[in-house]
């Protein structure tokens, strides 16, 4: 097994002047970034962190990031990966929770988060610091003089140990995703991100991993950006490109200059993309391959790029994929090798899925449909502090450990994975069960809507009830009636019954989160 360090030393060894991160308007080397690694485990190891120390971080994408999650890899210690915009009370609760020895948050946070956190070393960075010297002076400027905060950049320096702790043993936290009460800590081993990341010149068609220009805007406290954002083009020799934010324009721009030639995201990201009139032509032509997952994708979605890119000359196809932080992130995905529309795709070399009965959680046939349960080497190592939910999450099955995915879904006879709903969010109407995303895939079929977020509501006749929320596509010219009246014909006519809504609104956007997903604690009369 080998750790997320040995990694990017191997790939600093084979590649040391190719680009592995570009942020701003800088381009940072494998040599420079491995020094810079070093350079931020002196620091910590100056500030007195050791193996199984949490050092806690709620940072964007940017390259303080990067180096801190590999120089806390090198030390053997825990990084525990938090939202930026966590509010400052949960955060404190977070880091004493975890029991983190220090946070390294934003300069312009630092001073306000330390006043929630007195338990806590806070610790600073700018990041433009690297790659925007105007911004670097803004952002300084915007900070103030630091008083409780401390710079991590002042920390003093003492030669680090690399430490020889089991790769298999807990290295990272990442919160789930807290939409629905209060957030579990999910542990994972430096292991299993370094499997899930060696998985990557599989699913893309590309000959030499130096080619390899990663569009990384979801964040690293989230699995899909860890893994596959940051981490899977270390491991191949590529590069990395962190934006703080998505802006489809400033995406765009990094394609047409064949900065950023492999998208991932969430089906909001792509929607942004396709609206901009300049991703055709020459930003999605330098395209090579773009995944889609985390939200109810659409046919028309994948059509409506693959048929943008068709037309721009790119080989690039839009795949859908599938995963869990309980699995580190993606578990399936369709690829240019092998996909089948109206799945997720097959599972990922080395990883084993059974469906099993939502009643007896017996293992079931193909094309039964149950609940999903995923074994291989990128499964967490439990929740934090949760023994009890773990022992749960977690079963046995012919000697085979699978962690149990709370996702309904089945198997075809071909081994592709058609991924339903998530159990928490199926419902039952009138005894009967349905799932919320049917509803949304056939209503962004309608050319009139944009996206779709269907939900369960109580009901005392039927038990619950389905409501949808809708945003009108910008280019539509119909009237919001004409639009719910085609919508509601369309459900009487494709759906049974028990999928016709209590009602059907339009709002300007959905909420989401952090990492583009629609945050359903926003619809204050769902179930």
């Amino acid at each position: 097994m080998e750790k997320i360090f040995d990694q990017l030393a191997a790939s600093a060894a084979y590649n040391p002047k190719g680009i592995a991160l570009r942020f701003e308007y800088a381009a940072i080397t494998y040599e420079r970034l491995l020094k810079e690694v070093y350079k931020a485990a002196n620091k910590l190891a100056g500030l007195g962190v050791k193996e199984n120390d949490v050092v806690a971080m709620n940072l964007p994408n940017c390259v303080h990031a990067v180096y801190v999650l590999y120089a806390l890899d090198y030390l053997g210690a825990i990084a525990y990966l938090i939202h930026p915009l966590t509010p400052d009370d949960q955060l404190s609760g977070f880091l004493d929770k975890a029991k983190a020895k220090a946070l390294i948050c934003l300069n312009i946070d630092a001073e306000r988060i330390a006043a929630s956190c007195p338990n806590v070393q806070i610790l600073s960075v700018n990041p433009y610091a690297v790659g925007n010297p105007l911004m670097k002076g803004l952002a300084a400027l915007k900070a103030g003089k630091l008083k409780k905060a401390y710079p991590l950049a002042k920390l003093k320096e003492i030669k680090a140990s690399r430490s020889s702790k089991d790769p298999s043993a807990t290295s990272v936290y990442l919160n789930s995703g807290g939409t629905n009460g209060e957030p579990k800590i999910i542990m994972l081993s430096s292991a299993a991100i370094a499997e899930l990341a060696s998985r990557g010149h599989e699913i893309v068609d590309i000959e030499d991993g130096r080619e390899a220009k990663m569009y990384t805007v979801i964040p690293l406290f989230h699995g899909f950006g860890l893994a596959m954002g940051v981490c899977l083009p270390i491991q191949v020799a590529g590069t990395a490109v962190l934006d703080l934010k998505f802006h489809s324009k400033a995406a765009i721009k990094r394609m047409r200059k064949n900065q950023a030639n492999i998208i991932i995201g969430v089906p909001a990201l792509y929607n942004a993309l396709l609206h901009n009139p300049k991703f055709a032509g020459k930003a999605i032509k330098n395209l090579i391959a773009a995944f889609v997952g985390g939200d109810s994708v659409s046919d028309s979605l994948l059509d409506r790029f693959d048929e943008l890119a068709e037309k721009s000359g790119s080989k690039c196809r839009l795949h859908e994929g599938y995963g869990l932080t309980e699995t580190v992130t993606v578990t399936n995905v369709n690829s240019d090798f092998s996909a089948k529309r109206g799945t997720v795709g097959k599972p990922l070399r080395g990883l084993k899925e059974i469906i099993l009965d939502l009643e007896t959680g017996e293992p079931l046939g193909a094309n039964q449909e149950g609940e999903v349960a995923i074994a291989g080497p990128t499964l967490m190592n439990g929740y934090f502090e949760d023994p009890e939910l773990t022992e749960k999450s977690f079963k046995v099955i012919d000697g085979i450990k699978y962690v149990l995915t709370r996702d309904l879904g089945y198997l075809d006879e071909e081994g592709y994975l058609h991924f339903r709903a998530r159990l928490r969010r199926i419902a039952k109407v009138n005894g009967v069960i349905v799932c919320p995303a049917d509803l949304e895939r056939l209503c962004l079929e309608d050319e009139g809507i944009y996206e779709a977020y269907c939900y369960a509501v109580p009901d005392p006749k039927l038990g619950q009830v389905l409501n949808i929320v809708l945003v009108k596509h910008h280019a539509c010219a119909d009237s919001l009636e004409t639009i719910e009246q085609r919508i509601r014909e369309s459900i009487n006519k494709k759906l049974p019954v028990y999928y016709k809504p209590k009602s059907i609104r339009f709002i300007d956007k959905l909420p989401r989160t952090a990492v583009g997903k629609v945050d359903d604690s926003a619809f204050k009369d769902k179930v």
